[in-house]
């Protein structure tokens, strides 16, 4: 009896340690909230384990199979988790994704996740409905902003459809939350939230008591109901609307456009004479002129080559980009967002390249990638630790525009006194600002030069104020370029620096032309450093 005892108790414990006879059950059920060909796409995945474990997901766009994403994630036993994988930016219309998941056992398996909204159908998601809302009719009658194709004025979602990265919301909606709400959102998505409107998007809540709690969060929330906010909404859908129509300044990095016509002719004429008369004449002296058939072929080779191997080395084998940094800082909540829209030019590309998990990396010239090849471009993303980027992201020898959008937490200020009428700026950042220009209460533009990090100097008031030193704003996308539009009212501030201010993502490469760092947002007298 003992015997049998001791085989059971240890039957037991090989079944737990190596999980014989104990096979793991495994609940997994996904879908995709919305599609997103500007940015992510967000794939929602719902797992439940009997056991603790480790999942391994990766999921790929049924429409183009090297869109893909990767993320590994430890879940516990009886605990629902539910995970976002982020897919990068799409080239197609992406309607549905594949999931292929294993876990530390060697279980497997796949499923298929649908979009039930698709990219653009509509600028307002309403998150769990209550009675504290009661604008319906508001929803119903906004303004029609899509006459090409059927646009939802608004949908209704729950808060479990919400990612709880920043990245996964689209910039071309706008959020409506109520108590219910309130309820069920996690800290995560609270997060998400925060980072998202830090990168331009917009929250309407449908009570005061929210709106009060969202500001204490540092979140800017308007109130939205039957009587309350209702241009405010019509005119933020209008303007999502206009966003997405903005066009890309397209900028090329100095010194890459130049091509050595002088010497490709030089190589041509040689080449001429080489292979023609100079060729001809020496099979003609051989006195075997059937030569001239094996040796063309084989000039002609050489001279390929040579021209190949010329273009390359003309072109480069290094990086080389031409950088514009804009950035959004909120210093009462000690905030700030990132824009950094890189120009590229390299002669072999990058490769694999990391960036910190909250980054948002975006193609601007989309058009480099062909829809019609979105079978032989691969663009991936690692989501396992921080945010590994591969593929197709930065082609060799070609000119190509990204931007990278990051929250951060910002310590640093601008510390803006009055001394009599005229106000004194203190340059609490450790980088030395090249202009700066401020606009009081009342419309009046105040302007400083050369001031250099620790100073404080006294502004003085501007008679006209040109846009040319920003007019590089342009080369972001339509959200950067909205957050740009609105520094330009009472009580804000421009800026631009003499170095960015924060360490340039991706790949290193040479920089042709000095990178320009702009920064912008609201600033208030007596604001403490």
């Amino acid at each position: 009896m003992r015997l049998m005892l001791s085989f059971i108790l240890l039957l037991c414990v090989s079944s737990q340690l190596f999980g014989v006879g104990a096979p793991s059950t495994l609940t997994i059920r996904g879908h995709i909230p919305w599609t997103n060909q500007e940015s992510y796409t967000p794939v929602l995945i719902e797992l439940e384990s009997s056991i603790d474990d480790l999942i391994h997901l990766n999921v790929h766009s049924s429409g183009a199979k090297n869109i893909r994403a990767n993320r590994s994630v430890e879940v516990k036993a009886g605990k629902k988790h539910t995970i976002t994988v982020l897919l990068p930016t799409n080239l197609t219309a992406l309607s549905n994704a594949q999931v292929n998941w294993s876990n530390k056992i060697g279980q497997k398996g796949s499923l298929k996740c649908r979009s039930d909204l698709r990219y653009r159908s509509t600028h307002v998601i309403l998150f769990d409905r209550d009675a504290s809302f009661t604008g319906n009719e508001l929803l119903k009658n906004l303004p029609n902003t899509n006459h090409h194709r059927s646009v939802q004025p608004y949908v209704d979602r729950q808060m479990s459809s919400l990612p709880d990265f920043w990245q996964g919301i689209p910039q071309w909606i706008c959020i409506i939350l109520t108590p219910d709400a309130e309820k069920q959102i996690t800290t995560s998505q609270i997060q998400a939230l925060k980072q998202w409107h830090r990168a331009g998007g917009t929250i309407f809540v449908s009570t005061e008591f929210l709106q009060k709690t969202w500001r204490k969060r540092g979140v800017d929330a308007h109130v939205v109901n039957q009587v309350v906010n209702q241009s405010l909404l019509r005119s933020t859908v209008a303007n999502l609307d206009r966003q997405t129509n903005k066009r890309i300044r397209q900028h090329r990095v100095p010194g890459t456009d130049e091509v050595p016509t002088a010497a490709f002719i030089i190589i041509l004429l040689l080449f001429i004479a080489i292979a023609g008369p100079l060729n001809y004449w020496w099979v003609r002296r051989l006195q075997q002129i059937h030569l001239f058939l094996i040796t063309t072929p084989i000039i002609s080779s050489i001279f390929c080559l040579v021209l190949a191997i010329f273009g390359l080395l003309a072109d480069g084998l290094s990086s080389h980009r031409s950088v514009i940094e804009l950035t959004w800082l909120d210093q009462q909540h000690k905030q700030s967002c990132t824009w950094n829209s890189i120009s590229w030019f390299s002669g072999l590309s990058p490769g694999d390249f990391s960036l910190s998990s909250d980054s948002d990396i975006r193609i601007l010239n989309d058009t480099v990638y062909n829809t019609d090849m979105y079978d032989e471009i691969g663009l991936q993303c690692n989501w396992s630790t921080q945010q590994t980027v591969s593929g197709d992201w930065l082609l060799s020898r070609t000119h190509q525009q990204i931007q990278i959008t990051t929250p951060r937490t910002e310590e640093r200020r601008f510390l803006l006194t009055y001394n009599g009428n005229t106000p004194s700026l203190k340059n609490g950042f450790d980088r030395d600002i090249q202009s700066f220009v401020w606009t009081d209460q009342t419309g009046r533009r105040w302007i400083g030069e050369n001031i250099v990090s620790g100073q404080s100097v006294a502004l003085k008031p501007a008679r006209s104020i040109s846009d040319d030193t920003f007019a590089q704003h342009t080369r972001f996308d339509a959200g950067a370029q909205q957050i740009w539009i609105n520094s330009d009212q009472a009580l804000h501030f421009r800026a631009s620096m003499i170095t960015p201010i924060h360490d340039i993502p991706g790949p290193s490469a040479n920089d042709p032309e000095a990178p320009l760092s702009l920064i912008c947002g609201p600033l208030a007298p007596g604001v403490s450093p």
